[in-house]
């Protein structure tokens, strides 16, 4: 096994690991456990924690949410993709990732963890210059103020994961996300 095949085995674990522990009570031990090899091979490719969990966050985020190749898209076509795989998600069953998912913002957010704060900041910039853009090119309104909108976009989409989290036998995960994303549309939609 090649360096990076095993950094990515040692995330892939950190994952399922946070899916089972809160972020602050995680352990190097837990996630060597759950990787099936020492403590001491993990210090081999991460030099503590929080790197590794740095990583395993920015991987997360690549792998479910943020497409590898973005730059052609318009912030609605982004939001669709990222709703698009929130109904995979869903669908599949995959509500230990969205969970996970929610828990790191959370931790990155009330700042206990810098490293997720600065990607999670990150990411917020990235979007609010993607909204830049399409205001320039005309494809969203010239008053919405961009931070708010990506805030108001990002809050929706929290919402939507918790209620589906909460109610996912009563919940019609197409309709709910359809309708945001129109809802969003509709909005931003420059007259």
């Amino acid at each position: 096994m090649d360096v990076e095949e095993k950094r990515q085995e040692i995330i892939e674990a950190a994952i399922t690991a946070l899916s089972e522990k809160e972020l602050s009570e995680l352990k190097i031990a837990d996630i060597a456990q759950e990787a099936g090899m020492g403590q001491s091979t993990i210090y081999e490719y991460f030099a503590n924690k929080d790197q590794l969990i740095k990583q395993a966050f920015e991987y997360f985020l690549k792998k479910l949410y943020v497409p590898q190749k973005n730059e052609g898209l318009t912030a609605l076509e982004e939001f669709e993709l990222v709703l698009e795989k929130v109904k995979k998600q869903f669908s599949e069953n995959q509500t230990k990732e969205i969970n996970i998912l929610i828990d790191l913002f959370y931790q990155g957010i009330k700042g206990e963890f810098p490293q997720l704060k600065e990607i999670y900041e990150g990411y917020l910039n990235y979007l609010t210059e993607k909204i830049i853009q399409d205001q320039e090119q005309g494809l969203i309104r010239e008053d919405i103020d961009p931070q708010v909108f990506v805030s108001w976009v990002g809050a929706a989409f929290d919402g939507i994961s918790l209620q589906l989290l909460l109610k996912t036998d009563n919940c019609d995960i197409e309709k709910v996300c359809d309708s945001l994303l129109t809802a969003i549309e509709i909005y931003s939609r420059k007259e």
